[in-house]
């Protein structure tokens, strides 16, 4: 699938998937309150992990992201289940290949006291692309 990432304000950003029409928000700064009902997408909160770089260089670093409050699902149509008690961490990465394209790395940590019994690790990557006729949201199905 594909993603789309925005601000939807100084303090979120919005990151869209055409998977499941999922939108996640991403909250910076002082940990606001969660929801207090779990919810698909969860609450996830977000901050810049500044990579060490020489004198002169710009400042790189990943974007981690780390979600609960989750409502307890699948984590594919035919994957294994995850509970409320989830706790998801995400990192973000950019970097650029030899040949100049653009990738987006995410790292996902999967911890879940009752179905797993260990972190189950997850990466998924994404190919910055300039053509937006590709973008063509699908919701979930059973099936």
């Amino acid at each position: 699938g594909y993603l789309r990432i925005s601000w939807q304000d100084d303090n979120t950003l919005k990151m869209e998937l055409t998977a499941g029409t999922q939108t996640r928000l991403f909250h910076f700064g002082p940990q606001q309150a969660s929801a207090s009902e779990p919810s698909w997408q969860g609450y996830s909160t977000a901050q810049w992990e500044a990579a060490i770089t020489g004198r002169g260089e710009p400042r790189k670093g990943d974007l981690r992201v780390v979600t609960t409050g989750l409502r307890a699902g699948y984590s594919r149509k035919n994957g294994i289940p995850y509970s409320a008690n989830t706790n998801l961490t995400e990192y973000y990465h950019l970097m650029n290949a030899p040949n100049g394209d653009r990738w987006l790395t995410v790292i996902s940590e999967i911890r879940d006291p009752q179905y797993l019994s260990e972190t189950w690790v997850v990466s998924s990557h994404f190919k910055k692309v300039s053509d937006t006729s590709r973008w063509n949201p699908e919701p979930c199905s059973a099936r």
